[in-house]
Order: C-alpha cells, then sequence, then structure tokens
C-alpha cells in the first residue's frame, strides 16, 4: 500500500497491506535465453509427488494463446471523478495555503476517474494494449480474486539492486509530448528550463540523495538534469547510483525510499497527512512499490499510471506535484494526460 495505516476500503480488501508471492510458474528472459521455471516446496512425503503431479497437470493446461482484443473492447457508460472539479480547486487552494504557511514544499495530489462498462474488462487484454502504446516501461498486473485486477505501467522505477549496486532515479515536472518534433523539442526545453518544474524536482532529488547517502558508502549523481520521453508525456529525470553499505537489505531499502516526494511530497510526514486530509479516497496498491526480491539482486517501480479493475469498473489513479506556482486548471489536464493511454484504449473504435 502507498500508506499502511491508512484506512482500507472495500476495493482493496483483497490486497492487504503487502503481499510477496512465489510464483507457480514464471517466465524470464536473459542473455542466456527465454526460460520457464516452476516452483514448489521439496517435502519429504507422499505430498511431494501428489503436486508434482499437479504441477505438471497444470504446465500442460497453460494457455499462451493470445488476447482477441476486439472481444473485449469495452463500452464506457459513464464517468466520475473523485474528486470533482470543485473539490480539486478547493485542495490545490489548501495546498497552495500551505505553501504560504510553511508547512509543506510540495504535495502530490492524485485523482480517482472510475468508468464504469458495459461488460466486465479483461485486464491481460487491456495489459497488452498499454503495452502496445507505450513499450519499455514497468508493467504489472495484480489479481487475487477473480472480480478485481490492479494494473499498470509505470515509467518511474524506485530502485534496483545488483549485489550491492543500487541504482535509483529522481522523476518529477511534467510536459505533454508534441505532435511534431519541433513542438516536442519546445515543451522539452520550456519543462527544462522551468524554475516550477525544476524546484519540484530538486525536492525529490534531495530526499532521495539523503536516503542514499544513509545507506550506501559512496553515491555518484548525473550532472546534469535529462529528459524522460513517454508516449504521451515528458519528465525530468536524474540518475543515481551508490555502493550499498554492509548488511543493508531490502527491506530497509523500501523503508527508506518510499514513498518518495514524487509520490508522497515534502516534508514527507506533514505531505502524506495533508494527503490524508485533502484525497477523498483510499490510494491501496496505487503509487506503493511493485516488483520482486532474489537472491542477488532485487528491482521495484512505483505503482503509478495505474487502474484497479472491479467488474465492470476500472478506477484510474494519477497524481500531480503541486508547488508553489501550481493552478488548478494546470494539474487538471496534467493528470487527464497521463492517463491518456488508458483513455485512448477505452474510447478507440
Amino acid at each position: 500500500r502507498f500508506y499502511a495505516p491508512h484506512p482500507v476500503d472495500e476495493h482493496w480488501q483483497d490486497f492487504h497491506t503487502c503481499r510477496f508471492i512465489i510464483p507457480a510458474f514464471e517466465l524470464f528472459k536473459n542473455s542466456d535465453g527465454t526460460f520457464l521455471a516452476a516452483n514448489f516446496l521439496w517435502e519429504k512425503d507422499a505430498r511431494f509427488l501428489q503436486r508434482l503431479d499437479q504441477m505438471v497437470y497444470e504446465l500442460e493446461h497453460l494457455n499462451f494463446s493470445p488476447t482477441n482484443g476486439r472481444k473485449h473492447q469495452p463500452q464506457i457508460i459513464r464517468r466520475v471523478d473523485y474528486p470533482g472539479r470543485e473539490h480539486w480547486e478547493q485542495s490545490i487552494d489548501a495546498a497552495l495555503q500551505a505553501f504560504r504557511s510553511g508547512v509543506l514544499e510540495k504535495i502530490v495530489l492524485a485523482r480517482k476517474s472510475v468508468f464504469e462498462c458495459a461488460e466486465g474488462l479483461d485486464p491481460v487484454w487491456l495489459l497488452q494494449r498499454l503495452r502496445a502504446l507505450n513499450p519499455g516501461l514497468f508493467y504489472f498486473c495484480f489479481q487475487f480474486a477473480g472480480g478485481r485486477a490492479f494494473i499498470g505501467g509505470s515509467p518511474e522505477r524506485l530502485y534496483k539492486r545488483t549485489s550491492q549496486l543500487l541504482k535509483t532515479e529522481a522523476v518529477a515536472g511534467t510536459r505533454p509530448r508534441g505532435t511534431s518534433p519541433e513542438e516536442d523539442f519546445r515543451f522539452g526545453k520550456e519543462l527544462i528550463t522551468s524554475s516550477k518544474d525544476v524546484r519540484e524536482h530538486r525536492y525529490v532529488l534531495e530526499s532521495i540523495g539523503q536516503a542514499l547517502s544513509a545507506v550506501c558508502e559512496t553515491v555518484d549523481t548525473d550532472d546534469e538534469l535529462s529528459l524522460l520521453k513517454l508516449s504521451r508525456v515528458q519528465h525530468l529525470i536524474c540518475r543515481m547510483q551508490g555502493i550499498l553499505r554492509p548488511g543493508i537489505g531490502d527491506a530497509e531499502l523500501l523503508q527508506r525510499l518510499h514513498p518518495t516526494p514524487a509520490v508522497g511530497g515534502s516534508p514527507k510526514e506533514k505531505a502524506i497527512a495533508a494527503i490524508r486530509e485533502l484525497e477523498p479516497f483510499d490510494r491501496g496498491w496505487y503509487a506503493g512499490p511493485v516488483g520482486y526480491v532474489g537472491r542477488a539482486s532485487s528491482e521495484f517501480a512505483v505503482a503509478i499510471r495505474s487502474g484497479l479493475i472491479t467488474g465492470r469498473e476500472l478506477a484510474l489513479f494519477s497524481g500531480a506535484g503541486i508547488v508553489e506556482g501550481s493552478t488548478s486548471d494546470g494539474e487538471w489536464d496534467e493528470i487527464e494526460n497521463k492517463i491518456g493511454n488508458f483513455m485512448k484504449i477505452l474510447t478507440e473504435q
């Protein structure tokens, strides 16, 4: 979850505070090839052979056929935003007042847009369509009970650990992609020279830097900001890496790095308290860490640009970083841009 102490609403009941899973089957690819692995507990009794027979049966019946996209094309019946436009404007005003009074420096406010469709949604098909629109992101799909699935494609890595080498990145600030190379360049230049967006990014960079200093022997940071260009938006990004101190594990890394000001705010605790007060919904796993832990490596992304499927409903979550100088209209439009790939799939004919 983004914030464990927050009360859980009914839509997130199946997901709990956190879950780590040993998959029955995993398909993975590396420099040596593509592999399908089966995982099960070894036991010194007849149950082991029974389980082995069951695994062979399940393996033989795995379905690798592609999903028929047209069969699952959704038809939207209605849309409701939480908060609505008026409540959103009030929340932005409250944030700006908190900046002026010195309580906050930055806060990330999110919106939940709920789409009711004529039929149930297929999360696998939806994920396939998202990947086709914007390959190269961190894609995920969690479905623990029949009717609910949490899916998304995140551009933001929380961290990657390979032995003692730790890599992470600070991502903040947003502009749309241009409709031509010239317009795209103009938007990118506008972003990288914007004092507001650079200041917003600095809060993220400084927070991550402080966290790395506490767990790393050495830390290296990019000399300059660069642009992370996605299919619909572009962001400021600065990459960082360090050598972990002996004894630092993934549990401590998750506690120190999450949530960054890219999804929470600054100062961290005050921003989270304000989020709980201003947002009229439970974030659940939105903006929380999703990833894996292995023997010699681990990697987690931040579960943004995501949605929760509950039967015929799709709740899309996205947020905007609010700092001094932000406007309610500008941040609302930014969120609309960030859910643009989902919207393209939902409305295409």
